[in-house]
């Protein structure tokens, strides 16, 4: 296992690698030299060896990944549709246009699992194609590329909704995956969020009233909204803590939720310490979901009843 993070050092996955062989290199050895004893040794060892790299940013420049074993991955992601001799050229176009990367082929793979519609691989070597780079990371671009196609290729927006959403707290994702989405989430539908900062002060806005999602995370002495704003559209409200040991909501105004009369969706997490829900929560009438995590010590409870 070598880990090859964003910006790969040569040397530096030849030793992680060397390290497990039991084999020691001298500092003055050249990137080449070094290569090449590590291929005699994994030659030499008299076992199969799995090398695995973990957290690739961009195509590096070896072998390894070499035009077949990108197809064979392909081919395990998309199924046996592409070994249909119909398929199979356009197949091995559309996984070309993959650029050896090992998450874009399995993004893309699955994205076309099983489809057996030729004119389906036609328009998506088209979309692959024509994909223009978003120059988030620009050695990026392929990647970001297949993650775009994939979301696009989601067949309903409930679906890219979820996907959207996944980007928040305790879902497990590639971290690729994950930066698109924050990068599209306020392009995709009005989004108001913070990840992976917890913010000290709510964000100041001109206007609140076109969002539809705010998920926030606060540090622990954030200051706290005590003003009542509009947010005519807010369909979810989540709100994260990163101290279990601070009372938040007290730091909020008893009519704070008198602006979001068609709030669907209400989660609180990480909150220990006694605190009452305001007031306003009683206009919430619209409510589907009250999800409170970690909020061991709530009081005045009643007016859950009323909505």
């Amino acid at each position: 296992m070598a880990v090859i993070s964003q910006t790969p050092d040569e040397r530096a996955i030849q030793g992680q690698i060397a390290d497990k062989l039991g084999l020691s290199f001298d500092d003055k050895e050249s990137v080449a030299g070094r290569a090449d004893r590590l291929q005699e040794r994994m030659i030499t060892n008299g076992k199969k060896i799995l090398v695995i790299l973990d957290d690739i940013w961009k195509k590096l420049d070896f072998e390894k990944l070499a035009k077949e074993e990108a197809w064979k991955l392909f081919q395990e992601s998309a199924g046996s549709c592409v070994d249909d001799p119909l398929l199979h050229p356009i197949a091995e176009a559309v996984a070309d246009e993959c650029a050896g990367l090992p998450l874009a082929i399995a993004i893309v793979g699955r994205a076309l699992e099983n489809k057996t519609d030729r004119n389906v691989w036609a328009y998506a070597l088209q979309q692959l194609k024509k994909s223009a780079p978003r120059n988030i990371i620009p050695e990026m671009d392929d990647v970001f590329s297949s993650i775009q196609f994939s979301y696009d290729y989601l067949e309903s927006k409930e679906a890219k909704s979820c996907f959207l959403l996944c980007m928040e707290h305790h879902v497990k994702m590639h971290r690729l995956v994950r930066d698109f989405a924050i990068s599209i989430a306020s392009k995709a539908e009005p989004m108001l969020l913070s990840c992976d900062v917890g913010l000290d002060e709510w964000p100041q806005k001109d206007s609140y009233e076109h969002y539809i999602r705010i998920p926030l995370q606060f540090s622990k002495n954030a200051k706290f909204l005590v003003d009542t704003l509009q947010f005519t559209n807010l369909k979810l409200l989540q709100l994260f803590y990163n101290s279990q040991s601070v009372n938040h909501m007290d730091k909020i105004s008893g009519n704070f939720f008198e602006g979001m009369k068609v709030l669907a969706v209400l989660a609180l997490f990480k909150n220990h310490t006694p605190m009452s829900l305001p007031s306003s929560l009683e206009v919430l009438k619209n409510l589907r979901s009250l999800f409170l995590h970690g909020c061991r010590k709530m009081e005045g409870l009643l007016m859950i009843g009323g909505l």
